[in-house]
């Protein structure tokens, strides 16, 4: 036999359920945000890593190659 200490009343139980149902649109409001900072990130990332890339094809292709006469020149400059 249970005592009323340890009975929840019809109200209780609906407020547990209602704490419980808060609680889970909650959580799946929480691993929504997290689930859309990751696939940003994840895009975020990828754009600066071939952002990075192509500024260094940029810069290796607009290297001017020194020549026997620039060099020379150079090496007067710096003496």
């Amino acid at each position: 036999m249970t005592t009323s200490l340890t009975l929840q009343t019809e109200r209780e139980i609906r407020y547990e359920q209602r704490c419980q149902k808060k609680r889970i649109e909650q959580q799946n409001m929480d691993r929504a945000k997290r689930f859309d900072n990751r696939c940003g990130l994840s895009n975020e990332t990828s754009w600066e890593v071939s952002n990075a890339i192509s500024l260094l094809a940029q810069k290796k292709r607009n290297v001017p190659l020194i020549t026997s006469s620039t060099r020379s020149s150079y090496n007067y400059l710096c003496v």
